[in-house]
């Protein structure tokens, strides 16, 4: 049985898109429980309608079934249109108490908040009810649901939970009520608290606040016609009561969590978020696709740039620093068994160095050795509770998806394309997540600049979200405006996280050897992320080996630093040979200026698949379809500078050939 927790501020429930089982009340009251079950106010089911776009039951926690719910009907407006049911801006929802009309604000495929043309509300005169021993005076409103409205001052608000259950119970509303409590604030603005029947004390109850807006303002107490700031526990909410009692209420709808609950005799064995994952990884269905050619054409030679691994070997400095360090393994005097966890002492002060060269300075306590970017692009997750949303930019490399589907992680794609260079700035809402940058950029090539960089850095600070930051090409950088490092960047240190490898710097994709920098000023819920790390590190790993790291140390000499250089230096003459070609042949293209990938745009509207197929067959030339990134990348093809200039100056031809 698998379900989605959301909630409108605080009010929440868990949603199911099927339709209701025969035993729903039984399974309301076992699943809403807060001490042995999940906990919630109710369940609300997305069902079929053949009068709306979909029809909403609410079954409140003890099992009863509720007409209307205000903050359960804006939630269904985002279930639907962000899990793809819809693609309607405008919904027709059917409920118990009528057909609602839904708008919904959506930004970047993300519903912001949901309005919800609530009908007309029905008030009464008020009322004298007895209830203990006292007299209330109620105005009873319908809003949908049946309603009490208390005005009172800020001590009945404390009293809520005492009255609610006297009022709900009460002789004079035989199927029961909502109580509400309310304060009268001045300036349209009311403070609110709720018991609803069935469920007791609430954060929030979009139907109350609409009766406690329509009584506030047939009372005298708020205007008509514009808009009620309803504050309640959970949060607020905006409604706007037209003359006519008309009312539209305007509020925040948010996912928490999705969860399968199974059979209490039923161990889960395996993570199912396996199955939410793409049913073969990009560059094995490429791999598969090449067999299949070369299988079909034995005698034809492949242009392969395609996947991003290098061709050249490793320089001498770090052939020597390894054969070094096998010969030391092999004396009782120079032998290195374990090493420590977060890395070599002396090839962290040289990482260190490094920055230090750059105008970064670090300390190398903030450096922590890895076996490649890749590893630690994933294992960082560690870090963060998986309700924090992970934010991703498309085209994406695809391990940055897929390792976050693999933690059941929420992820708020942000759209690239030429329009915006491929260096998309942040989104006009705030929301604190994980945000993953990668400058230059694979697999677009494209590269932030410093007011660009800072903007991302502002927002993080601003909404407390850590930007994760690939640097993994930092060393093809040639434009002095483009930074090698976010910490380049003013108050970086306070919201990011720095990945780096020496795969394409230094050709270590066979050997495996990266670093990661977490600054000691980074800390979020009054904890330390390096010490974090550190503690990570120390429990999940062993280090890595003492050989591989002196031939990462060897990088970071001056022989090092200057055979590494002359060794990118023929990637990028790749990178030049093939734009020519490009231009010549009059595709599209961005990337390979401070990047070793060139991202091209497919010719006559091709899909980004089709493309590959038709290189791949007339040319021999393999490239990386677009859409495997996403679904931004589809009508570009991706291609790597890695291959041998002979055969990027041959794949250059035959593309000029192709478009001649």
């Amino acid at each position: 049985m698998k379900l989605t927790k959301m909630h409108g501020i605080g009010n929440d429930y868990l949603y199911f898109h099927e339709e209701v089982p025969v035993d729903v009340k039984e399974l309301a009251v076992r699943l809403s429980d807060r001490h042995k079950s999940l906990g919630s106010d109710g369940l609300i089911y997305i069902c079929r309608s053949e009068c709306a776009d979909f029809r909403m039951r609410i079954f409140n926690a003890d099992g009863s079934e509720a007409a209307m719910c205000g903050n359960g009907i804006r939630c269904v407006g985002k279930y639907v249109y962000e899990k793809g049911l819809t693609d309607k801006e405008h919904l027709q929802i059917e409920t118990n108490s009528g057909i609602r009309s839904l708008q919904l604000e959506v930004h970047n495929g993300i519903v912001r908040s949901v309005t919800v043309d609530m009908g007309t509300a029905q008030v009464a005169k008020p009322e004298d009810l007895e209830a203990d021993g006292q007299i209330y005076a109620v105005v009873p409103v319908s809003t949908g649901n049946p309603h009490a409205v208390i005005f009172t001052d800020e001590s009945g608000l404390s009293q809520a939970e005492k009255t609610g259950p006297l009022i709900e119970h009460h002789p004079r509303f035989p199927g029961g009520v909502n109580t509400e409590f309310v304060q009268i604030l001045g300036d349209n603005r009311i403070r609110i608290r709720v018991w609803e029947r069935g469920s007791g004390i609430t954060m929030a109850c979009g139907t109350g606040a609409c009766a406690s807006a329509a009584a506030s303002v047939a009372s005298g107490y708020c205007k008509a016609g514009q808009p009620v700031h309803a504050i309640l526990d959970g949060g607020e909410l905006e409604i706007t009561v037209m003359e006519d009692m008309r009312i539209l209420m305007k509020g925040p709808a948010q996912f928490a969590y999705e969860a399968e609950i199974r059979d209490e005799y039923e161990k889960p064995i395996v993570n199912r978020y396996y199955a939410d994952l793409k049913d073969s990884y990009l560059f094995a269905g490429i791999s598969a696709q090449l067999q299949e050619f070369q299988k079909n054409n034995p005698g034809k030679r492949l242009l392969r740039l395609g996947i991003g691994d290098v061709s050249l070997p490793l320089c001498p400095a770090v052939i020597d620093a390894l054969h070094h360090a096998v010969t030391q393994q092999g004396y009782i005097g120079t032998f290195h068994g374990y090493m420590p966890e977060c890395g070599d002492p002396k090839l962290r002060e040289r990482i260190a160095g490094y920055y230090k060269s750059g105008g970064v300075g670090i300390e190398s306590s903030e450096v922590f050795v890895s076996s490649g970017a890749s590893d630690e692009l994933g294992d960082i997750l560690h870090l963060f509770d998986r309700g924090l949303p992970t934010m991703l930019m498309e085209p994406a490399y695809p391990a940055y998806a897929d390792a976050n589907i693999m933690e059941g992680r929420t992820i708020l794609y942000i759209e690239t394309g030429p329009e915006d260079s491929f260096v998309p700035m942040p989104p006009d809402y705030d929301v604190t997540a994980l945000i993953y940058l990668c400058s230059p950029n694979n697999p677009t090539g494209a590269s932030y600049n410093r007011d660009q960089l800072q903007k991302w850095v502002d927002y993080a600070n601003r909404t407390g979200s850590v930007i994760i930051f690939d640097a993994a090409y930092e060393a093809y950088i040639t434009d002095e405006d483009v930074p090698h490092s976010i910490l380049e960047i003013e108050n970086a240190e306070t919201c990011a996280i720095e990945i780096c490898s020496l795969s394409k710097t230094a050709g270590f994709t066979g050997t495996r050897c990266g670093y990661t920098v977490i600054p000691h000023s980074l800390k979020r819920d009054g904890q330390s992320l390096n010490a974090m790390w550190v503690r990570n590190r120390t429990t999940r790993t062993n280090g890595i080996s003492y050989i591989l790291q002196k031939g990462a140390e060897a990088v970071f000499t001056e022989q090092g630093m200057r055979e590494v250089k002359e060794m990118i230096s023929v990637y990028r003459r790749n990178a030049k040979v093939f734009m020519k070609a490009l231009d010549e042949a009059g595709l599209w293209y961005t990337g390979g200026r401070n990047a070793p990938y060139v991202w091209v745009r497919c010719p006559d509207g091709m899909d980004s698949w089709e493309y590959f197929r038709m290189l791949l067959e007339k040319a021999q030339i393999v490239g990386t379809p677009g859409e495997g990134f996403g679904k931004c990348g589809e009508g570009y093809i991706r291609f790597s500078m890695f291959a041998s200039y002979e055969d990027v100056l041959e794949a250059g031809r035959r593309i000029i050939a192709m478009n001649g």
